[in-house]
């Protein structure tokens, strides 16, 4: 094994684990992204954050980078930071709180979302609260009059904050159908007919849960606020069926 010093603070340890479980590379963007997402929703305390760039930044982690990089540890891109050296493997490394890192980075969860009611900016955090690192769009026709959800549009913004987008139009549903839609009962029987006809998506379903399983942790979204009242639902359900997928709904 070769001599190299171990960083003096957990929190340095941290990191490494946290590069150790993404396969050992992560933009710069997406590594304060999880480590915002794994404080926020557990229970780390190791860095603190503020708004930077539409986004949440913590100027301690850089700086951790930056000495872990002199140490041998990684190496810093003007976009990527990638490990050198595995830290799992070492007998001397024993921190738990890394092992809960590796965990919870490697999650596998597939998220739906609207945005029916929401400013793309609230849309945009719950993305990132999530560590969300891919949004799958399944509307059929992917325009909006509001603003930032038209495909482009999204497309755009979403990479601006290091969250990738996918439009997969064979899971939407014609416009022709969603006419004359007033009751629970219409929509009810609107699902039923697209859950019958799911399975012969083959291809759609085959590339989104490739997707799942390249990414990690996705979003697929549609307009309405509530999933019971979009097709998303249907999907989402499949899966979870299916492959015993684990699903949240934002």
């Amino acid at each position: 094994m070769k001599k190299i010093n171990l960083p003096k603070f957990h929190r340095q340890r941290f990191l490494l684990s946290l590069l150790e479980s993404a396969e050992g590379t992560l933009s710069k963007i997406e590594l304060q992204q999880r480590l915002f997402w794994l404080h926020q929703k557990a229970g780390v305390s190791y860095y603190d954050f503020i708004p930077y760039n539409s986004s949440y930044y913590s100027f301690q982690a850089d700086s951790d980078i930056k000495a872990l990089q002199n140490l041998g540890w990684l190496k810093e891109t003007d976009k990527n930071i990638t490990l050198l050296e595995s830290i799992l493997s070492r007998n001397d490394y024993k921190t738990e709180n890394a092992k809960m890192a590796l965990f919870l980075s490697n999650n596998t969860v597939l998220f739906t979302i609207g945005y029916e009611g929401i400013s793309f900016e609230a849309y945009a955090n719950r993305l990132l609260e999530n560590n969300i690192r891919l949004l799958c769009d399944v509307r059929k026709n992917p325009f909006s009059r509001k603003f930032g959800f038209s495909k482009n549009i999204m497309s755009n913004l979403l990479e601006k904050i290091g969250i990738e987008y996918q439009h997969i139009p064979a899971l939407g549903i014609i416009s022709a159908a969603r006419k004359d839609l007033t009751t629970k009962a219409d929509y009810s029987q609107l699902f039923l007919d697209y859950q019958a006809s799911l399975p012969q998506q083959k291809d759609a379903l085959k590339q989104l849960t490739d997707l799942l399983k390249n990414y990690r942790r996705i979003a697929i979204t549609c307009f309405e606020k509530e999933h019971q009242m979009c097709h998303r639902h249907c999907i989402s359900d499949y899966l979870e069926t299916k492959n015993n997928q684990e699903v949240i709904h934002l």
